[in-house]
């Protein structure tokens, strides 16, 4: 931990029970209960993540706002900006960055990119992929823990809030996935036009469990403002070759590196849980050949493709009825974990917004 003071250093832990099993609450051990399906079938995942961010300044001292841009004036303009894939982003945030990267190489975790995104302070990273998926959701984990601390350090907050700011562009998680055989080869290759039939089997159990998954994929209130037409966050759960404005983008141009590339998670998810989601769909597809319905193309929709709850107590519904859901979490983690949010929600319903004052104090 090189951001903490003296030599310090933490450890991650998987909670068991006495003979041994995983710990049915623990997300650690419901990601590794999957991946041991996985290996019972001859089968690895790989797994590749895209995690975005934004770096914002919480001092209040930009015309009132609770968070802003750090340079952001009372006028609201400063700071705004965005330099999306350029390098002014990354300059004016440099030394936070540098630390962010170092610290990575200190921990073991592998990036290979970072950008500037759509929005102002907002960047990209990219963790490479790995066959060891439990490896790459403690990776993300580390990372989201690192990086708020850095930027601490250097008077800022790093957020992973799927929607910090409601007029740009939100936070998102995407996850690149391929499927190795016993020998180490991918078993979505085929040709550069289609990959082979047991890439679109594992698609279509994603697709087909989407709906189901989609707690995991955005847990929580501020989750749902991320979805909404155009803004680049699936609203449906839908497929197409190389189309980045579908629900999950198939991507076969080099044949021996196919993979999904599934973009509905937002960065504040728990990778352990999307991951588990993403990978016991994908299995279950596999066992049973599923179909993903007819492709997407540009902002053309699938009539075929499910819609997605796009509200916070919609998804939890999904959740709490669902087989999918039952198979791959455990009878029991479906329960709980739909106690917590439906009590999140009756919390949340308590507490009324300043839009709402101002809107119905007086006009109501």
């Amino acid at each position: 931990m090189p951001w903490a003071e003296g030599n310090t250093a933490q450890a991650l832990m998987t909670m068991r029970e006495a003979d041994g099993s995983y710990f049915y609450l623990d997300p650690r051990g419901v990601l590794a209960r999957v991946l041991e399906r996985f290996k019972a079938a001859g089968l690895t995942p790989a797994l590749g993540v895209e995690l975005e961010f934004y770096l914002v300044d919480n001092s209040g001292h930009h015309g009132g706002l609770k968070i802003a841009p750090r340079g952001a004036d009372e006028s609201g303009w400063r700071g705004w900006q965005v330099d999306a894939v350029g390098l002014g982003e990354i300059r004016e945030y440099e030394p936070i960055l540098r630390e962010m990267m170092a610290t990575a190489r200190i921990q073991g975790i592998e990036i290979e990119s970072l950008i500037s995104e759509n929005g102002p302070g907002q960047f990209e990273v990219t963790l490479k992929y790995n066959t060891d998926a439990l490896r790459v959701a403690d990776n993300a984990t580390m990372f989201k823990r690192s990086i708020k601390e850095i930027a601490r350090k250097h008077g800022l907050t790093a957020t992973f809030m799927a929607k910090p700011y409601g007029h740009c562009a939100g936070s998102g998680m995407h996850v690149h996935m391929s499927i190795l055989d016993a020998i180490g080869q991918n078993i979505f290759t085929g040709t550069p036009e289609r990959g082979s039939e047991r890439l679109y089997h594992a698609l279509g159990g994603i697709i087909h469990a989407m709906p189901d998954t989609m707690l995991t994929l955005a847990p929580h209130a501020n989750s749902y403002r991320r979805f909404a037409p155009g803004v680049h966050a699936p609203t449906y759960g839908d497929w197409g070759h190389d189309n980045r404005m579908a629900a999950v983008r198939v991507i076969t141009a080099d044949p021996a590196a196919a993979r999904i590339e599934h973009r509905v998670a937002g960065a504040d998810c728990n990778p352990y849980l999307s991951f588990a989601s993403l990978l016991g769909s994908a299995l279950l597809g596999l066992e049973t050949k599923a179909d993903p319905g007819p492709e997407t193309f540009g902002q053309q929709r699938s009539p075929h493709a499910p819609p997605l709850p796009i509200a916070w107590s919609g998804a939890v519904a999904k959740f709490a009825e669902s087989a999918a859901i039952a198979n791959i979490f455990g009878a029991d983690f479906q329960r709980l974990f739909t106690a917590c949010k439906r009590q999140e929600i009756s919390e949340m319903r308590k507490r009324i917004s300043d839009v709402e004052y101002d809107a119905y104090l007086k006009n109501a």
